[in-house]
């Protein structure tokens, strides 16, 4: 291997973990939207039903 390669795998081993890290908090944001969405969609239901009672 030589020296050029050397440095690229030492970067690309060390940016690694932030890809991982940064892909992992998008999902999981998705995620979170989604279900605050759903919440938001379930309130909504709730009070409509007791406004009609």
């Amino acid at each position: 291997m030589t020296p050029p390669e050397a440095v690229e795998r030492a970067i690309s081993l060390a940016l690694a973990p932030d890809f991982l890290l940064t892909t992992t908090m998008t999902a999981l944001n998705a995620k979170l939207a989604v279900m605050a969405a759903m919440l938001a969609f379930l309130a909504e239901t709730i009070m409509a039903e007791r406004g009609a009672r």
